[in-house]
């Protein structure tokens, strides 16, 4: 089995990073709620715009952008950021998450914003209050599936936030049902869940040693 490596994503990444997201998350609930089927008008013209998002956030200061690569190509990546770094409480990260994602609205249909400002007050709701490391995007691509991508990904976002003093884990959220099971194998513990219209929104925490 080749072996793979985690490298720091830059600018240059960019390109690879929107086009691995798309590709990982073509039957994602959150994306079909948002941009409608695969194949659809919207989603073909729209959903480029989280994973750009995301990319964005990840190269923000306290942030983490790194690419799983296996003989030179990205078949993994993920974007994450501190959160409560400071002890904010939720409410003011909340709303935080909400203005960085302003620009990002502006380039969605009305529809798809008020769907995406909600998701994102209901999915940071469910994050533990401590101080920790958010995982806004985290994917496989689905040639590389089944060769240990998925659990390395977020072994090393674990890795990665140990690296921060005041960071207690790694919080995520889902709205994949299977996931869950997926990510309690892992490690990780629910904090709760909410319902969005037709979407489940599960909230997800890894607790790093000594949190």
């Amino acid at each position: 089995m080749p072996v793979f490596t985690f490298e720091r994503l830059t600018d240059r990444d960019r390109e690879a990073f929107i086009s691995l997201m798309r590709a990982a998350f073509d039957e994602d609930p959150l994306f079909e709620t948002l941009f409608g089927s695969s194949g659809s008008r919207g989603r073909l013209a729209n959903d480029h715009l989280l994973p750009a998002f995301a990319f964005r956030q990840g190269l923000a200061r306290r942030s983490e952008l790194w690419g799983c690569y296996r003989e030179g190509a990205l078949v993994g990546a993920y974007a994450m950021e501190a959160s409560n770094h400071v002890g904010l409480s939720a409410a003011v990260t909340v709303a935080q998450t909400i203005a960085r994602a302003a620009v990002l609205s502006l380039r969605l249909p009305i529809r798809a914003t008020v769907l995406l400002n909600r998701y994102m007050r209901h999915s940071r709701k469910l994050a533990p209050s401590v101080p920790h490391h958010y995982l806004l995007m985290i994917g496989v691509a689905p040639g590389a599936q089944g060769a240990g991508i998925g659990s390395a990904l977020p072994a090393h976002a674990a890795e990665r936030s140990a690296f921060c003093a005041r960071s207690r884990g790694v919080a995520l959220d889902t709205e994949q049902s299977a996931n869950e099971a997926w990510y309690q194998a892992r490690g990780y513990a629910k904090t709760g869940e909410s319902q969005l219209g037709g979407l489940r929104v599960i909230g997800m925490f890894y607790a790093s040693a000594d949190g």
